[in-house]
């Protein structure tokens, strides 16, 4: 399966079929915003979502948070757990934040 920058679809690197695999055209188009913003963001510091199953986890993690099944702050603190790298804490928060304002 091709690999796609998610600078070109939505927040770090994501496989094309894992976004296209999500059914939820309300969160795919606002996933395609996000990165759209985040080319535009020169602070943003990407966040090493490089594999299928980092991908997957983070898809899951993102559209609960925008659904409202999880909190900003339960999605802040796995995604601190998931990538503890000070650098990437602003970058989280921003995506937190981006979720918070849909």
């Amino acid at each position: 399966m091709k690999k796609l920058p998610l600078a070109l679809l939505a927040v770090s690197c994501l496989s094309f079929g894992a976004l296209a695999a999500a059914p939820d055209v309300s969160f795919n188009d606002f996933m395609q915003k996000v990165g759209e913003k985040i080319k535009a963001k020169s602070d943003y510091i990407r966040i090493p979502i490089d594999t299928e199953k980092q991908s997957n986890r983070f898809i899951t993690l993102y559209s609960d948070l925008y659904k409202g099944k999880i909190t900003h702050a339960q999605f802040i603190k796995t995604m601190k757990t998931d990538y503890p790298d000070k650098k990437y804490e602003k970058s989280i928060m921003w995506l937190a934040a981006e979720a918070k304002g849909k």
